[in-house]
């Protein structure tokens, strides 16, 4: 569940750190992994926009994936809609290859029902 302390590890960002847990070692953060379980096996509606950590983005052209249990979702870039999808078998939704602009971007995602579900983020190209 957590990441946890392993003094004989030395990969990753941090040596003497199992990092394949759901939540950081500080049980501060919840990774996207944590998400995509929720969405899966909680029967709570839920939405949540992956990888919006990455706030720096260095290439125009994105991805960009959303974890709902609510049938699918719509993403919203700087107001502009790129179209509803429904999520696949693993509850996940995805866009590809969309165009961010130059600066800050406001990434959101919508998911209809009661009530409307919205995440998001801004990242910065």
């Amino acid at each position: 569940m957590f990441d946890f302390g392993a003094a004989h590890r030395h990969e990753g960002d941090r040596p003497g750190i199992n990092n394949k847990g759901l939540v950081t070692f500080n049980r501060k953060v919840k990774k996207d992994a944590f998400y995509f379980y929720k969405a899966n096996w909680n029967p709570e509606p839920m939405l949540y926009l992956a990888e919006k950590r990455n706030i720096q983005r260095q290439n125009p052209l994105q991805n960009f994936m959303a974890f709902t249990n609510t049938g699918g979702a719509e993403l919203f870039i700087n107001g502009k809609s790129y179209g509803k999808k429904k999520a696949d078998e693993l509850n996940m939704v995805k866009w590809e290859n969309i165009s961010l602009e130059k600066g800050d971007n406001k990434i959101e995602v919508v998911s209809g029902g009661k009530p409307l579900l919205r995440d998001g983020c801004v990242v910065k190209y």
